[in-house]
């Protein structure tokens, strides 16, 4: 323990004031270094930073780091609720806002895996009341925003996009029935379109009979006991708390949003660990089908960054499966991070409900996970 305590004794006075590029800087530790070590040292970095930058009375932050199932951080800190003064804990839930789409991306591999569908199959078999143009759009180009489909909530304004204040999929799907205009032909261009993701979810209903959100409770969430997960126009799960956007509401932009399938899952921090775990070790696709979906297929902006795109998932540069994978999410104060790296076994999941104001923290807690274990 002495040992212990002097090396992080002396990192800390190493990085004290040191910043890297927006981050904290963190030294190479020694090739000696134990792994109960470095877990000292990930909890003494990751602490300082929420000890010295986020406010506990404020809308707040819910980490969690594991390495093969096993937690090697978690903590939260900041207001769920904040008239309530309900504070946030690792089973506190929040909208994913479009970490949904790696969840839904997984539900679409299932059913390809038994045989119900194909990547290959047009959106017109499985929803033949789209136009008749789409007729070459296919399970992959949705799946790697390959179709053409323009993005139902992105480079508009606010005015415009309060349009969609209540839409549900079905209607959302009416309104591309009555224009079928495409940005680009199937295959020849990629974009990023939260509109080929709620297709999916519709997709996924009729393939497995049942609803969307009745798929995924039974054959993700509730095989995997992740009894804090729920899908939109379901109740949360009794006994749960949930995250209010910016701590005060659950309006997002001040109005509500009822797509799912690219949005419209909630859950926390330690269900989405589970849920990760599980993805890595095969429980929930075969590792053959998640190096498929883990290998490039697209390359294409998400805002201002550059992103290679599989299916579901955001990559590392060119990647050929099974390395360094995840998704963001942003929606008003809900920004989610989840962040695997298949070789170390190593899970990072960070949830806020403050969004830009804790945009800092989490570049920082990612950076120094990163650094540590990658």
């Amino acid at each position: 323990m002495k040992d212990l305590t002097h090396l992080c004794g002396n990192l800390l006075k190493l990085l004290a004031g040191l910043l890297v590029t927006g981050c904290v800087y963190v030294p190479a530790l020694p090739s000696s270094t134990t792994p109960a070590q470095r877990q000292a040292y990930l909890a003494s970095r990751i602490d300082h930073v929420l000890d010295t930058q986020q406010l506990a009375s404020q809308p707040g932050i819910s980490v969690m780091i594991t390495k093969n199932g096993e937690t090697l951080y978690s903590r939260s800190k900041g207001m769920a609720d904040i008239n309530q003064r309900t504070p946030i804990t690792a089973d506190t839930i929040f909208s994913l806002a479009s970490v949904s789409k790696p969840i839904t991306a997984i539900a679409v591999m299932q059913l390809m895996e038994r045989g119900r569908l194909s990547l290959d199959d047009s959106v017109l078999k499985w929803l033949p009341e789209l136009p008749a143009s789409w007729h070459d759009i296919t399970l992959h180009h949705l799946l790697s925003h390959q179709s053409g489909i323009p993005d139902c909530c992105a480079g508009i304004s606010l005015d415009k996009l309060q349009k969609l204040d209540g839409v549900g999929n079905q209607a959302l799907l009416q309104h591309y029935i009555a224009d079928d205009a495409l940005l680009f032909l199937p295959g020849a261009g990629a974009q990023y379109s939260n509109t080929n993701y709620v297709i999916l979810a519709e997709i996924i209903a009729k393939a497995a009979g049942i609803s969307y959100a009745q798929y995924l409770h039974e054959n993700i969430f509730t095989p995997l006991g992740m009894h804090s997960t729920y899908v939109y126009g379901d109740h949360p799960p009794a006994g749960t708390s949930t995250a209010l956007n910016h701590g005060r509401t659950s309006k997002i932009y001040g109005m509500t949003i009822a797509l799912t399938g690219s949005v419209g899952i909630f859950s926390s921090a330690s269900d989405l660990s589970v849920l990760a775990t599980a993805l890595l070790s095969g429980k929930l696709v075969s590792r053959d089908t998640l190096r498929l979906m883990t290998t490039t297929q697209a390359k294409f902006n998400i805002g201002n960054d550059k992103t290679d795109y599989g299916y579901g998932w955001q990559l590392s540069e060119n990647g050929v499966g099974l390395n360094i994978l995840g998704h963001t999410g942003d929606e008003d104060g809900f920004v989610t991070i989840m962040r695997m790296n298949d070789k170390q076994g190593i899970v990072t999941i960070l949830l806020t409900n403050d969004g830009k104001a804790t945009k800092r923290i989490f570049q920082e807690v990612k950076f120094v996970a990163q650094v540590l274990y990658d």
